[in-house]
């Protein structure tokens, strides 16, 4: 009974979060010339297949990424299968409140019913991969931080919020590095799974801790294997993390691409520096689907910082481009997950199928 009040309770805290979002954006955008952000939309012409293309090339180059992980773990992943749970989990994220919380606790069941992989190594390669994009998106910040120092000075000596816009970066720039590390530490120590086992156990349900006591060598195992990832050392994942931060990288050039569509003219350094700022609320405001209302108002405010003329207007066509490829992108990724019937087999036997996590998505998402 408590755990079903507790499940209530954060479903109602995701759907009020996006209530609140979306009233805020409301609100913000309240007198933007709703003629004058269709004109803006209808010069694009020819320019709107071009929407959808930055997106899937992080997609392709972040599923590559994962593949040459697993390759370190000597686990040999189907490329199309990796990217369909890619895409799968992705349209959770980008969709339903709490998104990223649903998305990484299916990962693992999708990777062993589609990718074929055991437990232990499904569990290693959701682990490893978490920790190299937190890494790769530390090298992202500093590049871009880099990139638009000049325009960040300039910001920061013109106004009170440049000011603040400064030290912001700064200071959270240091919390991803510290997160990072602690990561880094945390896995390394080889036992997070094992302490993991440990709390459940305490749960006072025998069909839980009875089925807790047949997968304990699992999640040893999955310890054992996190550990052996970590223990590679940075050369030998080198060329892991570069992939993911040319993954992140597509980010900025997607802005790049959606702002010139729409006339506007940056240098790739204040874009990389509104990119990296979004992004970053993007992923605080979680219990909003994709940081919706909170990331679109952060768009519209750097706009203003920077000096865009017409900023709200600029950034309301700006958030209909943006939003309706995510929508897009993830009406894919649902088809995919709907389709994902048919389990692989993993030594010989067939491997659970991914029903089971639908059921998951339904109970977050408060369908059951």
């Amino acid at each position: 009974m408590h755990g079903r009040q507790t499940g209530r309770m954060r479903r109602a805290g995701h759907w009020l979060g996006t209530a609140i979002g979306l009233a805020a954006m409301a609100y913000a955008f309240r007198n933007v010339s709703v003629g004058a952000t269709a004109a803006l939309l209808r010069d694009l012409h020819a320019g709107i297949w071009l929407i959808p293309l930055p997106f899937a090339m992080a997609q392709l180059t972040e599923t590559w990424a994962w593949k040459t992980g697993f390759a370190e773990l000597r686990c040999s992943v189907p490329y199309i299968a990796l990217l369909r749970v890619r895409l799968a989990c992705e349209s959770l994220v980008q969709t339903c409140p709490g998104g990223i919380v649903i998305a990484e606790s299916i990962k693992p069941g999708l990777l062993m019913s589609q990718c074929g992989l055991t437990a232990s190594d499904a569990v290693c390669g959701t682990a490893s991969r978490k920790l190299l994009l937190l890494v790769a998106q530390c090298g992202y910040f500093a590049l871009a931080a880099l990139l638009g120092l000049p325009a960040l000075l300039a910001v920061a000596h013109a106004s009170t919020a440049g000011r603040i816009l400064s030290a912001g970066v700064a200071a959270t720039w240091l919390v991803l590095l510290l997160a990072a590390v602690m990561l880094g530490f945390v896995l390394g120590r080889g036992d997070i799974c094992r302490r993991m086992h440990s709390t459940l156990a305490r749960v006072p349900l025998r069909a839980l801790r009875h089925k807790l006591l047949k997968c304990k060598p699992s999640f040893l195992e999955s310890d054992q294997k996190i550990a052996e990832f970590c223990a590679l050392g940075p050369r030998r994942l080198a060329k892991t993390t570069a992939l993911y931060l040319l993954a992140w990288c597509w980010e900025a050039i997607e802005t790049a691409m959606l702002l010139s569509l729409l006339g506007l003219r940056l240098d790739f350094g204040t874009l990389c520096l509104v990119e990296i700022c979004a992004s970053t609320i993007r992923q605080i405001a979680f219990l909003s689907p994709a940081g919706l209302g909170v990331q679109d108002l952060s768009y519209a405010g750097l706009l203003q910082i920077f000096g865009v003329p017409d900023a709200l207007g600029v950034a309301a066509a700006f958030i209909v481009l943006k939003r309706g490829k995510e929508l897009l992108w993830s009406l894919i990724g649902y088809v995919l997950l709907m389709r994902m019937r048919s389990p692989t087999r993993v030594l010989g036997k067939p491997a659970q199928p991914a029903f089971p996590a639908r059921i998951e998505i339904q109970k977050g998402m408060g369908w059951t």
